[in-house]
């Protein structure tokens, strides 16, 4: 049972392991990649741990390398041998709490967390808690000091776990010299992996003055082994004396201790990936039963439990008063031997009691590694920043790290694909004045085009955010891409962006805004600066989204950081996507109201348009789904694609494929929608232009599902169609659910019969005028490649427009483009300032082109109805 346990904890550990390095971390593995003098005299004078782990991982990495998981290795086992000494040391105190604590050890979500990061803690714990099961065994304790209830008579009568430790007192000398040699290399071991372990060396030294005061024969052998173990931690810190007296730990006074001792009770039970409702609830009960467990051993007289855990948290919350020292994670340390008193309140109780007691601490585990489980909790992703700067950047480009503590990480991801760019640890100096921090950031941002701003706990360093600040103030800003822990932001400095532009001045909303725009290509995998001034106080609760958009209406870049705008000149830097095709965007900028993706559009309008070129650059993370291909054909390579992963009848499909040309040639390319007999039921053609070898070209396609395509699964597939022999490549999957028939049987009170280009009747209207509404009945007669809108404009007696309703069918839930001969479409329009007798005009446009449909009738562009009454 003990092998299948610590098997379960290997596996565990091993799949929780994954993703990126956090600070530390990489703080970790990358000091332990210098050479070995220089690593000493680190540990001695500027890192405040002691050596044990990072000359362990430096010798490791020199055979496994340094990818995460291979620096997460040691960790990982140091985590899984955790589980056999527990179950050791639970033995040793009562035999029926051995299996449970085991079994609490392996599926632990806190001790899980800390055994799958590259760093000391889960050497700690297992040499503390190794060295505490010495202890007890030189004492010559066994596994009857604790009555065993029913629970646990029947978990160890009928599940035999353990045949190897015996429990057999030791007498003699011999066996005392080999426990007591043990002991103090298992003592020594964990006083040089964490500098917090000298607190469980403290409550050991108490467990011994109790033990001599009983009974010294047995105890001189453990003084012996406490005081061999200490030498050599000894001598180290004397080496590293300037740790312990001007390093370690934060400034008096800078410790939230509540806070933590708050987080560390509500994390200890089901770890970070519970909501904090129901943590607070595991918490609970996690000490109460806990607490319930130490109360049997205190009662048997039977203190080296309660002591191995209240003592090092006293001594240390007692120092951290004076030198704050004490985080939750160092709770990991002590993890072991609470477990066991947790499991000795289920197996010392009756029964029923003791089945709650255990079933509740596995629920409250189980919770914890579910929400692990999900891939929504992790530890850090800056890699995923560091991967967009090296994707993008451009020489000329600096790069900003908010304080020095972030080097490691940058190191260690930017390095692996390095940009090569110039890098500034900024404030230099923790919490230095705002006007040296902004002298900096002047010095830096003056030779600089582009200065990537990596925000990665900048409280340590700039908790007053003048970095950020005097960025935003003096250069154009592009959006927050936030990770787990972090964010980058893009900033260029006002000096440094040229001079030639274009200016417009467009009506949004009631407000007057002046745009500026570069006149200069911008490349592709760049950013669009864009200045606008208002000439009035935009509403708090509103905000500007600016967009680049091609003739399509495809979206090849955003800006919208939440700011709410107040009168005032503002700079935005639009993020341009890698591989945009070369020639012109548009530029729209819309007025938002409302937060996240609830947010509204107000009012909108196009400022102008920027000149693209193509460029080398691209990001593949602004990507949902992208999966890398490699195919290559005639002078073109498919680097990768990406679709839609389910539609319905009667939408839109969106498929996305980029390119990298081989050479300067021109092709088509055919995207398309197979069913599995390989039948296709849609396909479009778009252009591949390119200006040089190795330019990458992004190709966006929407694919129009017709109404009555059967659901199922269907292949999205492209190839070049210049290429005659071309075989299409496979791009991806695609589910198509079902959808209500699309069928209108009402018939409408006027009716017109009016012919649309062929493809489609408006067969009639139905005006409802208290709703200020009117229902527009459609026939489809033929499919159309088009997706067009509808317009309705209600006229006075001058022509003049009142009220107009504009856009696609069904509030966009049915593009003109997925439409099948035989569709009958009632759709409602709102025109809710309307009163009293108008002329209606209606018809269809592109929206591309502003192209409108040609009608059957004496205008052909339009039906126009001559006086419809909405009422007073």
């Amino acid at each position: 049972m003990l092998v299948f346990l610590c098997i379960c904890a290997f596996a565990l550990r091993s799949a929780f392991s994954h993703g990126d390095l956090w600070g530390d971390e990489a703080a970790s593995v990358t000091m332990s990649l210098r050479p070995l003098g220089e690593l000493l005299s680190i540990l001695r004078t500027a890192e405040p741990h002691p050596p044990l782990f990072p000359l362990l991982l430096k010798g490791w990495i020199r055979g496994a390398g340094t990818e995460e998981f291979a620096v997460r290795l040691p960790s990982i086992y140091a985590g899984t041998l955790i589980v056999p000494v527990a179950a050791a040391l639970g033995r040793r105190f009562n035999r029926g709490a051995s299996l449970l604590a085991a079994t609490m050890t392996a599926f632990s979500p806190f001790l899980i967390w800390y055994a799958t990061e590259a760093r000391m803690y889960a050497f700690a714990t297992l040499f503390g808690t190794a060295s505490w099961y010495w202890l007890v065994r030189l004492r010559g304790e066994s596994g009857g000091s604790i009555r065993t209830g029913m629970f646990g008579q029947l978990i160890s009568r009928r599940i035999h776990v353990f045949s190897g430790d015996r429990l057999s007192d030791t007498a003699s000398g011999a066996d005392r010299w080999r426990d007591g040699a043990t002991y103090a290399a298992f003592i020594t071991l964990a006083l040089l992996s964490h500098y917090f372990t000298l607190f469980v060396a403290a409550a050991q030294a108490l467990t011994l003055v109790a033990w001599w005061w009983r009974d010294r024969a047995p105890s001189a052998w453990a003084i012996v082994g406490l005081a061999v173990g200490g030498v050599l931690p000894a001598i180290w810190l004397l080496g590293a004396r300037r740790i312990a007296s001007d390093y370690y730990g934060p400034a008096p006074g800078s410790l939230d201790l509540p806070a933590i001792l708050y987080r560390s009770w509500s994390h200890f039970a089901a770890g970070w990936s519970v909501p904090a409702e129901a943590s607070i609830v595991y918490g609970t009960l996690s000490i109460v039963i806990g607490v319930y467990g130490m109360a049997h051993f205190v009662r048997a007289r039977h203190a080296v439990l309660p002591v191995s855990l209240l003592a090092p948290i006293g001594l240390a919350l007692a120092v951290s008063i004076a030198r704050p020292i004490f985080q939750e994670r160092y709770l990991g340390i002590l993890a072991p031997s609470f477990l066991i008193a947790t499991a000795a309140a289920a197996t010392t109780s009756p029964l029923a009691f003791g089945i709650a007691v255990g079933a509740s601490t596995l629920a409250a585990e189980a919770h914890g590694l579910l929400g692990l489980a999900s891939g929504q909790f992790a530890r850090s992703e800056y890699g995923q920043h560091a991967r967009r700067l090296n994707a993008l950047a451009r020489p000329g480009d600096g790069v900003i790290l908010t304080g020095t503590s972030q080097a490691p990480l940058y190191e260690y991801y930017a390095s692996q694909d390095s940009a090569g760019l110039p890098v500034y640890g900024i404030p230099s100096v923790p919490r230095d004045t705002d006007g040296a921090i902004a002298a900096e950031v002047v010095r830096a941002a003056s030779e600089h085009d582009v200065i990537w701003l990596f925000l990665y706990a900048e409280s340590d360093y700039d908790p007053e955010g003048v970095v950020p600040r005097w960025l935003i103030a003096n250069a154009f800003r592009g959006p927050e891409w936030w990770t787990v822990n972090g964010r980058l932001r893009a900033f260029a400095p006002v000096k440094r962006v040229s001079a030639n532009e274009q200016q417009s001045t467009v009506r949004i909303a009631g407000t007057t805004v002046t745009a500026r725009l570069p006149t200069t290509p911008i490349l592709a995998g760049r950013f669009v600066p864009i200045e606008m001034t208002f000439s009035n106080r935009v509403f708090s609760a509103q905000r500007i989204r600016a967009r680049l958009l091609d003739d399509d209406g495809m979206m090849w870049g955003e800006i919208d950081d939440g700011r709410s705008y107040s009168g005032e000149t503002e700079r935005l830097l639009i993020p341009l996507a890698g591989g945009a095709p070369p020639g012109h965007l548009r530029v729209d900028v819309a007025l938002l109201a409302g937060e996240g993706s609830q947010a509204s559009v107000i009012d909108h309008a196009m400022v102008g348009s920027v000149q693209v070129g193509s460029s080398d650059r691209f990001w593949s993370g602004d990507i949902d789904g992208f999966a890398r291909s490699g195919a290559r054909s005639g002078l073109w390579m498919l680097i990768g694609s990406a679709n839609s992963p389910s539609a319905t009848p009667g939408s839109h499909a969106y498929v996305t494929t980029v390119w990298r040309s081989e050479g300067s040639a021109a092709e088509d390319v055919e995207t398309r929608i197979v069913d599995r007999d390989g039948r296709p039921i849609i396909e479009r053609r778009s252009s591949l232009t390119v200006h040089a070898a190795g330019h990458i070209v992004r190709i966006q396609t929407a694919l129009p599902i017709r109404t009555r395509v059967t659901p199922g699964q269907y292949r999205v597939q492209t190839r070049l169609a210049n290429e005659s022999a071309a075989a299409w490549i496979e791009a991806g999957q695609l589910s198509v659910a079902a959808r209500q028939p699309v069928t209108s049987g009402e018939s409408p009170s006027v009716m017109l019969n009016a012919l649309f280009d062929g493809f489609a009747r408006l067969r009639g209207i139905t005006v409802e005028p208290h709703a200020g509404t009117i229902l527009l009945y459609w026939d489809s007669l033929a499919e159309t490649d088009r997706d067009w809108n509808v317009f309705v404009h209600a006229l006075d007696r001058n022509g003049a427009i009142v009220d107009q309703s504009d856009g696609r069918p069904l509030d966009g839930t049915l593009p003109t483009d997925t439409w099948t001969a035989g569709d009958r479409i009632a759709e409602r329009r709102r025109l809710p300032t309307v009163r009293g007798p108008v002329r209606l005009r209606i018809g269809l446009y592109d929206p591309r082109t502003g192209i409108r449909a040609h009608v059957d009738g004496p205008t052909d562009d339009a039906i126009v109805i001559d006086e419809v009454d909405f009422g007073d």
